[in-house]
């Protein structure tokens, strides 16, 4: 069978209150990582961009911060094979600074539409984040909203994992649909990750948005809350 051609892009804060749950993040997406690189139906290119407030504050990040004032992105890898991703860590993952969430993914959109693609090839942009907007100065909810709306009529996925706020309010808001948002504990971010490739592959594979939707298991399991078939409740 041939291989299902597939880019992700994850969009990662980088924010100060990142600082919580640190461990969990840096394992579940350098996890995510690996099992992209190791899943035999699908040929993957990756890219991971960190976000911020900070622009111009020297951290010895790789890559290039932005030059605006309000948004700081780290480009740490791009557009490569996932077996040859550089693990995220102390190293270059250190958060600070606030969420310009708007900006942030209005400067993704812009680099992945100056990308080439292979034939064939689907888009996914994954957005992690635990904080609500509330910096960005270049794009507003209407403008993202526009900007998405207008990739995902051109095929592309956009999943939304929010920790630590109203995640469906906020991914609503700029119509990332609801069935591609996960509210997440950063205790069970690895959860999250892992529902996400589940969810990333079954659209490469089908091309149907129903096909890639969360489910209630993955949700229980992301959120921290499961069934208690003892008892009937949750623990």
């Amino acid at each position: 069978m041939t291989k299902k051609r597939v880019y992700s892009h994850i969009l990662l804060d980088r924010s100060h209150s990142m600082h919580q749950g640190y461990d969990d993040t840096v394992k579940a997406v350098n996890s995510y990582l690996e099992k992209l690189a190791a899943d035999p139906d699908l040929s993957t290119r990756v890219s991971l961009t960190l976000f911020d407030s900070m622009s111009g504050i020297s951290s010895g990040m790789l890559g290039t911060f932005g030059s605006h004032s309000s948004l700081a992105t780290d480009h740490v890898f791009e557009n490569i094979k996932p077996k040859t991703a550089p693990k995220i860590g102390r190293h270059n993952y250190q958060p600070r600074g606030n969420t310009p969430l708007f900006d942030a993914i209005g400067s993704v959109v812009a680099k992945i539409d100056a990308q080439t693609r292979r034939e064939g090839e689907i888009v996914t942009l994954v957005v992690v984040t635990d904080g609500e907007e509330n910096c960005s100065v270049l794009h507003t909810k209407e403008s993202i909203r526009a900007l998405l709306d207008a990739r995902k009529e051109r095929g592309w996925l956009v999943i939304y994992l929010g920790a630590d706020h109203d995640a469906f309010a906020q991914a609503g808001s700029i119509n990332v649909a609801a069935v591609n948002t996960m509210a997440y504990n950063k205790l069970n971010t690895e959860s999250a990750t892992t529902a996400t490739l589940r969810s990333v592959k079954d659209y490469a594979m089908t091309g149907s948005i129903a096909a890639s939707a969360f489910t209630n298991e993955e949700r229980d399991k992301a959120s921290g809350w499961a069934p208690n078939t003892a008892s009937g409740g949750a623990k």
